[in-house]
This record gives structure tokens, C-alpha cells and sequence, in this order.
């Protein structure tokens, strides 16, 4: 389901799905709508290691399912 998604996005194209996934992040170098809406921007930009920033946070806090 929907909520059960994860998704990272920097550009108003994203918009839909960041409103829509259970947790959405941006990079810094998003654009502020983005940004704005988001639960998470991370410290490091696109490109330039955001997802995997991402993926530690959600490893170390247990936002995941393993199951």
C-alpha cells in the first residue's frame, strides 16, 4: 500500500507521490515546494549521496519491515 512506500524526490513532478507514500525526504537541492512538504530533507544533496543518507536513517531508526 501507499503507506508502506518510501520515496525521495526534488522537483514538482515528485509532488503526487511525496503527499501520497508513507515517508518522503528531498535533498537540499530540491525545490522549496518540495521541500516544504516533505518529513525529511537531508544534509546531503542530490547526486551527491542523498539516497543513501536516506537509506542509513531508515536502517538505524527501523523504518522498515522486515516481516
Amino acid at each position: 500500500s501507499a503507506d508502506e512506500v518510501c520515496y525521495i524526490g526534488d522537483d514538482t513532478s515528485d509532488i503526487e507521490v511525496l503527499n501520497k507514500c508513507g515517508f518522503s525526504a528531498a535533498p537540499p537541492n530540491a525545490v522549496c515546494e518540495v521541500k516544504d512538504i516533505v518529513e525529511l530533507v537531508t544534509q546531503s544533496p542530490g547526486g551527491k549521496g542523498a539516497v543513501r543518507e536516506l537509506c542509513d536513517i531508515l536502517l538505524k531508526y527501523g523504518y522498515y519491515n522486515c516481516s
